[in-house]
């Protein structure tokens, strides 16, 4: 049974409504709904809150996957594209430059760049692309200040990042905040993805549903210094 099953399935058994799980929780209703849909899926913390107010242990069964990739992306051929993706900005292909912003400014997905900085203080986001199921470059920025995206549509998210000389990054985590919200407790935390020594992308595969619109945070979260964030406004449309 898939995560967003057993959710679902155990609130529903104890007599509870989305809203009242949320805020038991401390979330909003529409992360519960995404979570039972399978479209994202809590952070640790969310699930150690969900085990204890729903009294189920969330185990990693086989197979328990993201819907974002089991659906309606192949696995295998996600993973190949990944690593394909991977190589390719490994390399230092103009997928994610380091650049001014004057310079890249038509660079093919690029959401945001930064110029060089071989000696910086803290860890830094070195750049953000977005790519369709296909892994084919993405242009959402349409010159107004947003990312616009297809509503429904399947994209893979790349952040390139970098540690400084003394602090290395742990995670990169994604929160949503609504559009008209500047509220903390309607943010809401997307995704989150370990970050093992040596790698310096996160890759993160995300389903546009009409309601991700708002500002999409991306934070390299840094043990030993303060967490790095950078702030994109997203919009799914059609």
């Amino acid at each position: 049974m898939y995560r967003s099953e057993q959710i679902r399935e155990a609130r529903e058994r104890l007599g509870m409504t989305q809203e009242t799980l949320a805020e038991e929780i401390g979330v909003s209703r529409q992360a519960v709904s995404k979570w039972e849909m399978g479209a994202s899926e809590p952070s640790l913390e969310n699930l150690q809150a969900l085990s204890q107010v729903l009294g189920v242990e969330f185990a990693n069964a086989p197979g328990d996957t993201p819907a974002e990739i089991k659906n309606p992306w192949k696995g295998c051929c996600l993973i190949l594209g990944c690593l394909l993706l991977a190589s390719l900005l490994a390399l230092g292909a103009a997928l994610l430059p380091q650049e001014t912003p004057a310079e890249d400014a038509g660079a093919p997905g690029t959401a945001r760049s930064a110029p060089d900085a071989p000696d910086q203080d803290t860890p830094s986001i070195t750049g953000i692309a977005f790519f369709d199921a296909e892994g084919r470059p993405l242009r959402p920025d349409l010159g107004d200040g947003w990312l616009h995206f297809e509503a429904g549509s399947q994209v893979l998210m790349a952040v390139g990042f970098q540690d400084d000389t003394t602090d290395t990054v742990n995670a990169v985590s994604l929160f949503l905040t609504p559009a008209g919200s500047e509220t903390l407790s309607q943010r809401e935390q997307l995704a989150v993805q370990a970050v093992d020594s040596g790698r310096t992308i996160a890759l993160f595969p995300l389903t546009m549903s009409p309601d991700i619109t708002g500002h999409l945070d991306v934070t390299l979260e840094c043990p030993g210094a303060e967490n790095i964030t950078e702030t994109l406004n997203v919009a799914a449309e059609g």
